[in-house]
């Protein structure tokens, strides 16, 4: 997908949380979510770590390569996507205690995620992926 997509359907869901109150805190979290890995496939992008013919589903499924890449240029983007996606398991799928902070949280560091992908820009030398198999 496109960065200009990403940005669009980033600021879409964002819009649409802010109509989700805290008793929905599964679909706080889940758009959350949803809306960092815009910014951060928008952010891997602009980077140049991956191509926009490949978008990134969660950052656990990024090559070790590229997740230090991306953890070297935006650590505060990475920390804060990988917050949201921690908030998954024992709220979404489990019934840990005090969801509703659960759901602020989740608000919280998309609001970081946004603010760190905002500062992203191309890098002046792109990144050099060595691959054993090229000829």
């Amino acid at each position: 997908m496109k960065s200009d997509a990403h940005l669009h359907k980033a600021e879409r869901i964002t819009r649409q949380l802010a109509k989700i109150g805290p008793r929905f805190h599964e679909a706080r979290v889940e758009a959350a979510m949803l809306a960092a890995t815009h910014w951060t496939n928008r952010s891997l992008h602009i980077l140049g770590i991956l191509p926009e013919a490949h978008d990134m589903i969660h950052t656990d499924y990024l090559t070790g390569a590229d997740h230090l890449r991306l953890k070297l240029v935006a650590p505060a983007l990475l920390a804060a996507v990988e917050g949201i996606e921690e908030l998954r398991a024992p709220y979404v799928r489990g019934a840990a205690p005090d969801p509703a902070a659960a759901g602020e949280t989740a608000i919280r560091l998309l609001a970081l995620v946004e603010a760190e992908a905002r500062k992203v820009r191309a890098p002046e030398l792109p990144f050099v992926t060595y691959s054993p198999h090229a000829t």
